[in-house]
């Protein structure tokens, strides 16, 4: 239910909180009066951010200067939230990066890997240093994990991108089904935002007519739901709406209830 998660006094957690969805996120959930923990790479922007948070709501704020891709950074991350404020009810999986305009048999080795030890591990770094904990607190929880349109179907010249946020998709949907096997009170969502404004995306070479060409087909296939994932089907967003769109699908639980992999194969068809 939306008042077990999204309460004044519960505890949001967002990475890549320092600019663009991140920090609309942190600032949906300051907004109802929860404590939010900010984490991201770059410290003086998190800071930024962070006191931007506090003079603007009433929301105890924390800033954790975080990369994902270190395991051990996640973990100190959950340390800090724990130890703070008990509990995390909110686990936005958000930060992530890409290497634009790049044919994939052109992207170096090591650039792909960059993509994929913080879009991909820095996701499962989350899952792993948080939830066991959420498990064991008893209350209702949620983790939002941040993937792409480029994670439902391809686009030329950022396939490595998309591949990192296919990874994200598959692990979010096995998440949810473990998850449901145990019974437990913590449910997931991904996140598949289409062309958004933000810095990251300015260094996208596709086109809002392409994204919106792909989520029509999607649509029609029953995989893209407007009930799912509510403001996100418009096609050029900023992220505010965004912010207000994912604080609405950790409030009421929605979530992908069917195969992915099927579904897009049928849009594909």
């Amino acid at each position: 239910m939306v008042e077990d998660k999204i309460a004044a006094g519960n505890v949001a957690v967002v990475t890549g909180a320092a600019d663009g969805i991140g920090r609309a996120l942190s600032h949906a959930f300051a907004a109802h009066g929860m404590h939010v923990v900010m984490g991201d790479i770059d410290a003086r922007r998190l800071g930024a951010a962070a006191a931007r948070l506090r003079s603007e709501t009433t929301a105890e704020v924390d800033a954790v200067p975080t990369d994902v891709s270190r395991a051990e950074q996640v973990q100190a991350l959950a340390d800090a939230a724990f130890e703070r404020f008990g509990a995390v009810h909110v686990l936005c999986n958000n930060a992530g990066v890409t290497i634009p305009g790049r044919r994939v048999w052109n992207v170096p080795r090591d650039d792909f890997q960059w993509m994929l030890d913080i879009n991909f591990w820095g996701v499962l770094h989350g899952v792993q240093a948080f939830v066991p904990r959420m498990l064991k607190q008893g209350a209702a929880g949620h983790v939002v994990n941040t993937a792409s349109v480029g994670g439902l179907v391809g686009f030329a010249s950022i396939a490595a991108y998309s591949a990192t946020k296919f990874a994200v998709v598959g692990l979010s949907e096995g998440l949810l089904h473990d998850l449901r096997e145990r019974r437990a009170g913590v449910d997931v969502s991904v996140l598949c935002p289409g062309a958004t404004a933000t810095a990251l995306a300015e260094e996208l070479p596709v086109t809002r007519q392409a994204v919106a060409k792909h989520l029509a087909t999607l649509d029609r296939a029953g995989l893209v739901r407007a009930d799912h994932v509510g403001r996100e089907t418009r096609y050029e967003l900023t992220p505010e709406p965004l912010g207000e769109a994912m604080e609405w699908m950790a409030g009421v639980g929605a979530r992908w209830d069917a195969s992915l992999a099927r579904l897009a194969e049928r849009a594909r068809a």
